[in-house]
């Protein structure tokens, strides 16, 4: 009992215990076309820049893109949660900040929700503080240019706070989401689904497989079962979550498809483990789904390397819950996009040990028989 304690809490509050967020992906682009004074050129936007990208913390991940078109790109393929944008005219509004105290130079922060609604907001937070350290620069440039010179209320507090920030969200998690978190309820319910019916269904068709003349008979019967077993889950759990819950579900049709392969990759790894193992692979089930349920609602970046190499990297729901994300918060994407390469690999792998298993009924059927044609 002390080795399963151990094993369940440091499976469930090992890996989120301290999450310490870090190389959060953010694109960066600077579109700031300079300012060409009497003497000089001078661009804020490269100054800003370049301070940011050397004195970045352990926090932020940054890439540079030369348009805000190859940024949206780039969020929404999902690989970044924000976009810190200098405008073309970000030179030109602070070095005339003091002449046109109404036109602050402005940032730019568009935030990807979509991709982790947790990781997104803390990104975002992050951005907000670079931003004043934006102001200071701006702040010192201008004071250079106003010593000894007598300003207006409206210029000093033009001064206190020079930069102005516009925020725009993309891929939005919408209402009734449990802020981004339906996919990662989804697949818990879904897989946990499968199971009870997989379990029941093995209970029931035990006796029936060791009867069976046909070889093939207890892999066809449990294909068809599995099959019937996931439409029936899979459209319960969609219509519950749209018509109760009042969950928002874009592409209802695309998303039972995407649920019914994730339901059935499911469905072929548990019965590969009950056929080998019989009843003794339920805790195995059961760990798996207990491990994923800190892990699944916390960003990758969050969580210990150690948990992300071990268990996160491979674990099944995981990749149920990266595709949900992209059906439910982000626009035109296919089927067949959301479905990770791997869940194939899953799919063919607990498919063939189903059918090894094969070797094993008919082995102890025919053992079966041997024993009761033996006279008493």
């Amino acid at each position: 009992m002390i080795v399963v304690v151990c094993i369940l809490m440091i499976g469930i509050m090992g890996s989120v215990t301290e999450p310490t967020p870090k190389n959060l992906s953010v694109a960066f682009v600077n579109e700031d076309q300079g300012i060409q004074l009497e003497d000089d050129y001078i661009n804020i936007g490269k100054i800003v820049g370049d301070k940011i990208l050397k004195n970045s913390s352990q926090v932020l991940e940054w890439s540079t893109f030369d348009t805000k078109d190859d940024a949206l790109d780039q969020l929404n393929q999902g690989e970044s949660y924000a976009i810190f944008l200098l405008p073309t005219n970000f030179s030109e509004r602070a070095i005339n900040l003091v002449q046109e105290p109404s036109q602050r130079p402005n940032i730019e922060i568009i935030v990807n929700e979509g991709v982790q609604y947790t990781a997104a907001n803390t990104t975002e937070q992050s951005l907000n503080q670079l931003s004043d350290s934006v102001n200071q620069i701006i702040q010192n440039l201008t004071l250079e240019q106003v010593q000894n010179v007598a300003l207006t209320s409206e210029q000093l507090m033009s001064i206190m706070e020079p930069v102005e920030i516009t925020r725009e969200v993309i891929n939005a998690v919408g209402p009734n989401t449990a802020n981004g978190s339906a996919p990662v309820f989804i697949t818990q319910v879904l897989w946990l689904s499968v199971f009870i019916g997989s379990a029941i269904f093995f209970v029931s068709n035990k006796k029936s497989f060791s009867s069976c003349d046909n070889k093939y008979c207890p892999l066809i019967s449990q294909l068809i079962s599995g099959s019937l077993l996931i439409l029936i889950a899979v459209t319960t759990i969609l219509v519950f979550a749209e018509q109760v819950l009042g969950v928002s579900i874009s592409n209802f049709k695309f998303t039972i498809l995407y649920l019914m392969v994730v339901g059935f990759v499911f469905y072929v790894l548990q019965n590969a483990l009950l056929n080998w193992m019989g009843l003794f692979a339920s805790p195995i089930i059961l760990l798996l789904f207990l491990f994923s349920i800190p892990i699944l609602s916390y960003p990758i970046e969050f969580l210990p390397t150690v948990t992300n190499q071990l268990l996160y990297s491979w674990i099944p729901l995981r990749f149920s819950v990266e595709g949900l994300r992209e059906l439910f918060f982000f626009d035109e994407v296919s089927i067949w996009k959301a479905i990770d390469p791997l869940l194939f690999i899953y799919g063919f792998l607990g498919l063939s040990f189903m059918g090894l298993s094969l070797l094993k009924i008919n082995n102890n059927s025919k053992s079966d028989r041997k024993a009761k044609e033996q006279p008493m």
